[in-house]
């Protein structure tokens, strides 16, 4: 039986290896972050954070065989200090986040896990600003399916 948990670490796991690090390209596999690990906002951005946010349970019986599909839905966050400027794109601030956001997208539609595949891509919301700890973030949310 697999997991939210698998599913997180997968696509943690990819954004790492797929996605170019605006901070220099310095960060090989550490600019992602699962939902257990704290985002520190003082240095070292952009950054991105995968967390669990639902997941339901849709029951389908064809005759004698039973089947369970799990829709469970993920986000992706980005985090980018006010003022820096991406080293490969050359966008700061919102403009960034909403590139880095793209590039999320792009990633994970070319992405296939052998339990779970894409079902949604929703919106990406509108990037918001943080004035205590200066930085921008935003939010796209993913939506799975897996079957057991």
């Amino acid at each position: 039986m697999t997991s939210t948990h698998e599913l997180i670490g997968s696509v943690v796991d990819r954004l790492n290896s797929n996605l170019i690090d605006e901070f220099n390209g310095t960060r090989v596999g550490s600019y992602t972050w699962g939902p257990d690990q704290d985002i520190l906002y003082n240095k070292y951005m952009p950054k991105i954070q995968v967390t669990f946010e639902d997941e339901t349970s849709l029951d389908r019986s064809f005759g004698t065989s039973f089947l369970r599909t799990k829709p469970t839905t993920i986000n992706t966050w980005v985090f980018s200090k006010k003022g820096d400027i991406g080293s490969f794109t050359g966008l700061k601030n919102k403009n960034l986040v909403f590139k880095i956001l793209d590039q999320i997208e792009t990633s994970l539609k070319g992405y296939n896990m052998a339990r779970f595949s894409l079902a949604d891509v929703g919106d990406m919301t509108d990037v918001d600003y943080n004035g205590e700890n200066d930085f921008y973030y935003g939010r796209r949310q993913f939506v799975y399916k897996r079957r057991e």
